[in-house]
């Protein structure tokens, strides 16, 4: 069964580094997809306020 994480933050490069940085360090599971999404206030895609990052994953020895 997989399960999600989710980050957000004011910027897609802060959203992306808090979903890098706990991704390092995890060990034993395996990648299912990565999204981004501006989530946030603004009219384009460089004005938006808020950035979502999910990550979808599962234990390697869950198939």
């Amino acid at each position: 069964m997989s399960k999600t994480r989710l980050f957000t933050a004011p910027t897609q490069v802060e959203a992306n580094r808090q979903a890098d940085e706990w991704w390092a360090p995890q060990k034993g599971l395996c990648l299912i997809q990565r999204t981004q999404v501006a989530v946030g206030f603004g009219s384009s895609l460089a004005e938006k306020d808020q950035w979502a990052v999910t990550i979808h994953y599962e234990a390697e020895n869950s198939n």
